[in-house]
């Protein structure tokens, strides 16, 4: 069993449960990758209907998920806004 104390550590905002703003640029990326790669999902029949075979539909397909999963990817990992100690954001001396 774990203290008292242990617990109100985990409920105190000053602590670990701060969290530092979300980067809008990322969460756009996200958001974007995200509508590719469903849109991705129903594209086969689609193309194949324009005339292309199977197999140029299914590799422009694996070709366009791939690219919307590097997004998504780098979107998380840049998610969060870095700052220093105090919660100021380096690029705003720039």
């Amino acid at each position: 069993m774990s203290s008292g104390a242990d617990a109100d550590e985990w409920n105190d905002p000053g602590t670990l449960g701060e969290s530092r703003p979300l980067n809008r640029l990322a969460v756009a990326g996200l958001v974007l990758s995200t509508l590719v790669a469903i849109v991705g999902l129903f594209a086969l029949p689609t193309l194949r209907a324009n005339g292309l075979s199977f197999g140029q539909a299914f590799w422009a397909l694996v070709a366009l998920e791939f690219f919307a999963a590097v997004g998504v990817a780098v979107s998380v990992l840049r998610l969060r806004v870095r700052g220093d100690d105090d919660g100021n954001d380096p690029r705003a001396d720039e």
